[in-house]
């Protein structure tokens, strides 16, 4: 201080030939100079902070006491003061609007304060707006500070290491602009200036095509931003923009992806950390807050649901979510929950073609089996209105996995068997095309077999003429199948019960003309065939009055057999069997109401196709007459013939053959 030093030699410089009295140093240590020089004091490079990459595009020295010239609001178009280095002593800016990069770093001229900002956080509109950082001098990993960046406020952006109004007193400001003052609180005045860099960083991502399982194909790219994709086809894959491209890529893109077979959507982000699987048919169809199926995710690997929304009219949807709140795919620009998009570099779109390994259903119980009609797997039954009489078809004919629904027309085709599967053949049921093709409401109807009970068995099904839905076939009664995700077939595009569909690859429906005679086995034990006649125009040769004299042909258990009898002791039979060949009409009855004369007089039947208890029915045994007996299921004059209530007849005779020629063919059993 002054007053301290002027009695103590501490004076170096006065002027105007001021008298230098004793106390002054001159005397006694050879008088007194002036030295000037320019001193530069070398500033480190922060080009190599961070991986290095940095180019400096604009700078404001520490001696100006000013911030950046530059009102471009941080664009890139302002330029001035010609290029120079960041120990320059004049502010300068070149213009950069037309370079590719993404990330700003903004720096003190020592390397001592910086933070390293995505473009997206710097540029947009913000008023005390909550900005990404992903590492400072402050932190070394990502977080949020609030900053302004107005319209009209030339001055802006204004940016902080942390919270503007936490930074701003603590030497915290590493940017502002349009001259604004410079004041002893900020940090340019004792940190050699302030810069702006700029780079394109590259990072080098996974491959994400070899997530779960591989074999995916990349479709559409959005980069790390403030916006989705710019899609507005609802994932339909039918827009094509941008130039195709990687993860890597600074714009987004996408190809047509509609004529392209697949059968699963991946939505992941660029560097692979967050990603779910789902099948095309959870992705497509229209549904707002429902669960929809998830295969595996990168939170939860294995089979799960999350709510989503795809709106009829809305080009932002669907909006995929691996979590509530964490996107993975919207259309439009959706410009919400993007913080996804900048910390995980931008988000893809994959699609593929899984192959499953499926047994083949058609070799399933003796094998010979047909597909005629196939749904895949989904939210939708079979689209046929038909009831099964096999003469819808529509779609293009596929097998029992395809990604699409088909059916070819069936009702010319000669059969005697339906089968009822999953794509996967787990669940199955086989049934007489007689049995199912009736009217019933909650009806019990024969089954044959089923995935789980191998023995012939009863099950309660729909098939009404109203409901063009039906049939609904189940693996159990109707009542309690549909609590059991056990639905078989369901027609008119219905969506309920559907689980099996997705659980199981679909379902299909098969048909077979099975050359068996296996009626008496759904029947109980101890029958034994005797008599058979082939479908065709004509009823049983034999003129025996079924007393078992008879003996022609060769015998055989084949429905396709010419016709053939055995003989058999008439008196010790104690119950006779008649059944169409294909099962759908028979009735049982003691030997006492087959044997013996009678015209029109009502005889006993223990059970039959129409009626599980015992009842009766008129029949005709008449002398001499050798097309007798006349056996039905009903009064021989209220049989229809047409309905096959007719089962037997005899000498060959061709009136009333609807049954033989309709259903298979008749045959005769019985039992001692």
């Amino acid at each position: 201080d002054y007053r301290y030093s002027v009695n103590r030699k501490e004076q170096l410089y006065l002027g105007n030939n001021v008298h230098a009295n004793h106390h002054q140093p001159l005397w006694a240590h050879g008088g007194a100079d002036v030295y000037i020089r320019n001193k530069v004091v070398k500033l480190p490079d922060c080009t190599k902070m961070d991986g290095g990459g940095w180019k400096l595009v604009r700078h404001v020295p520490a001696n100006t006491g000013r911030w950046h010239p530059a009102a471009d609001q941080l664009r890139g178009t302002a330029s001035y003061g010609g290029r120079g280095t960041k120990q320059s002593e004049h502010p300068w800016s070149i213009r950069y609007a037309g370079t590719r990069f993404n990330e700003f770093m903004f720096a003190t001229g020592d390397c001592k304060k910086w933070m390293i900002v995505p473009r997206t956080s710097v540029l947009g509109w913000y008023s005390n707006g909550q900005r990404r950082i992903l590492k400072s001098s402050v932190k070394g990993s990502p977080y949020f500070a609030r900053w302004y960046r107005r319209k009209g406020v030339r001055h802006d952006p204004h940016l902080t290491l942390r919270d503007y109004r936490y930074s701003v007193n603590r030497k915290e400001q590493l940017y502002l602009g349009n001259n604004v003052g410079a004041n002893r609180h900020q940090p340019q005045w004792s940190h050699g200036g302030a810069d702006v860099y700029i780079r394109n960083k590259v990072p080098r991502l996974p491959d994400c095509t070899k997530l779960s399982g591989g074999g995916w194909t990349l479709v559409r790219h959005v980069p790390g931003g403030r916006k989705w994709h710019p899609a507005r086809d609802q994932l339909r894959g039918t827009q094509q923009y941008g130039k195709k491209g990687t993860t890597r890529s600074l714009t987004p893109w996408s190809v047509r992806f509609d004529t392209m077979r697949f059968n699963e959507f991946m939505f992941a982000t660029s560097d692979c950390k967050k990603w779910l699987v789902a099948k095309r048919y959870s992705v497509l169809g229209w549904y707002k807050g429902k669960r929809r199926r998830v295969e595996t995710s990168s939170r939860i690997g294995r089979l799960h649901a999350l709510r989503w929304m795809r709106r009829k009219g809305k080009s932002q949807d669907p909006k995929i979510t691996l979590a509530p709140r964490q996107l993975l795919y919207a259309g439009g620009g959706f410009r919400r929950s993007t913080g996804i998009l900048q910390t995980h570099y931008g988000a893809g779109v994959y699609v593929r073609q899984k192959v499953t390994f499926v047994r083949d259903c058609s070799k399933l119980v003796g094998g010979g089996w047909k597909l005629v009609r196939h749904t895949p797997a989904g939210y939708h039954w079979h689209p046929a209105v038909d009831q099964l009489r096999g003469t819808a078809s529509y779609g293009k004919k596929g097998t029992a996995t395809s990604g699409w629904a088909w059916s070819v027309p069936f009702s010319a085709v000669k059969f005697n068997q339906f089968m009822f599967a999953t794509g996967d053949c787990k669940k199955w049921i086989v049934s007489d095309k007689a049995a199912v093709l009736s009217w019933y409401k909650n009806g019990r109807r024969d089954v044959l077999k089923s995935s789980i009970n191998s023995n012939a068995h009863k099950i309660r099904w729909h098939r009404r003429k109203a409901a063009k839905s039906d049939p609904l076939i189940t693996l159990r009664d109707v009542r309690s199948a549909s609590a059991k995700n056990e639905w078989l077939y369901l027609g008119g595009g219905r969506h309920l019960g559907t689980a099996i569909l997705r659980n199981h690859l679909g379902a299909n429906v098969f048909i077979r003309m099975k050359d068996v005679v296996d009626c008496a086995a759904r029947r109980g034990r101890g029958w034994i065939h005797v008599r058979h006649v082939p479908a065709g125009l004509s009823w049983h040769p034999a003129k025996d009055y079924l007393n078992g004299t008879a003996k022609y042909g060769k015998p055989s258990n084949k429905l396709s057999a010419p016709a053939w009898s055995i003989a058999f002791n008439a008196k010790r039979v104690k119950e006779f069997l008649f059944a169409s060949g294909d099962c759908a009409q028979w009735l049982i009855a003691p030997r006492k109401s087959v044997l013996g004369w009678y015209s029109g007089s009502a005889r006993v039947i223990t059970s039959s196709s129409r009626h599980r208890m015992a009842y009766k029915a008129r029949w005709y045994r008449r002398k001499g007459q050798w097309t007798d007996p006349w056996i039905t299921t009903t009064d021989f004059k209220r049989a229809k013939v047409g309905d096959g209530n007719i089962l037997y007849a005899a000498g060959g005779i061709v009136a009333g053959s609807a049954t033989v020629q309709h259903h298979g063919g008749a045959d005769v059993f019985i039992r001692y």
